[in-house]
């Protein structure tokens, strides 16, 4: 009885409210490693995550670095990409059409394997960002 009430509450809340909204846009980036991990990134967090989707929880992440880890001076991580055979990880901002590349020890695809330090190579992983002065603004995609 109890039950059929809070249902029926429920319900008349539900129609009750005239709109329903959300903020974001949630991640934006998104490579899947492999059939169980994917690479992740994440505006909100200023990162690139790794997501074992098996279990539902990250497994590595590079927070990017920026001055005093100030969200004001955050790159909004929008962009990720790398190959199979790859040992590095490109990931790209909206901010300037920012491009970076980050160097790993060995492919993403191999580390999620056989790594037992997975969170450790990732977090210290070395990151380059790619220069395009001269080139002008590069929004990463050419139109022939």
């Amino acid at each position: 009885m109890v039950g059929v009430f809070l249902w029926r509450a429920a319900l008349v809340g539900v129609a009750l409210v005239r709109r329903v909204a959300a903020t974001g846009k949630g991640p934006v980036g998104i490579y899947a490693v492999d059939s169980r991990y994917v690479a992740v990134a994440d505006s909100n967090f200023n990162a690139l995550f790794v997501v074992d989707l098996a279990v539902g929880g990250i497994v590595a992440k590079r927070l990017w670095p920026t001055k005093n880890h100030d969200s004001k001076h955050w790159v909004s991580m929008t962009g990720v990409a790398s190959c199979p055979t790859c040992p590095f990880v490109y990931t790209s901002s909206n901010h300037d059409a920012t491009f970076w590349r980050l160097e790993l020890p060995a492919p993403l695809a191999t580390l999620v394997t056989t790594s037992t330090n997975l969170s450790t190579v990732f977090s210290t992983a070395p990151i380059t960002p790619l220069d395009f002065k001269g080139r002008g603004k590069t929004r990463m995609i050419a139109i022939a």
